[in-house]
């Protein structure tokens, strides 16, 4: 078996820096909606699985000026993107903050709100908790 590690390892880490530089780039850049449509419709489909990507998108949805582009999807269609990325990243509280602050101030839904961000709030307790006691046992 002819498999090097090393290599892969290598070409998983230039990959996603390649990526997070054009993530980066599309974050800052305030072009036009064929810019944003010219960078989506090159990203290959395994691509979609970086949750950095997936929220650009979402974010950048919300922008478009195009009634022909933006008539392509529902307020419902971006929702579910901030809660792939939160679900995938289920610790991260920025892409947690994302999901809730859409539901809110875009969606003006607040029903299970407070529920949702009471469980949220319990769980990273857990995680706190843990990260204490190996704390503890290393010290």
């Amino acid at each position: 078996m002819n498999l090097d590690l090393k290599e892969i390892i290598e070409k998983i880490y230039k990959n996603q820096e390649q990526l997070s530089a054009a993530i980066t780039y599309y974050r800052q850049k305030n072009g036009n909606d064929q810019d944003f449509v010219d960078f989506v419709s090159k990203i290959e489909p395994g691509m979609f699985y970086s949750t950095e990507l997936v929220s650009l998108v979402a974010d950048k949805l919300q922008l478009l000026n195009s009634s022909y582009l933006y008539n392509q999807f529902n307020l419902q269609d971006i929702l579910k993107l901030y809660e792939i990325v939160y679900k995938q990243n289920d610790l991260n509280i920025d892409s947690f903050k994302d999901y809730i602050l859409f539901k809110v101030n875009v969606l003006d839904s607040n029903e299970d709100i407070n529920k949702e961000v009471k469980e949220y709030i319990e769980k990273l307790d857990k995680e706190k908790e843990e990260l204490v006691k190996i704390s503890e046992s290393i010290s």
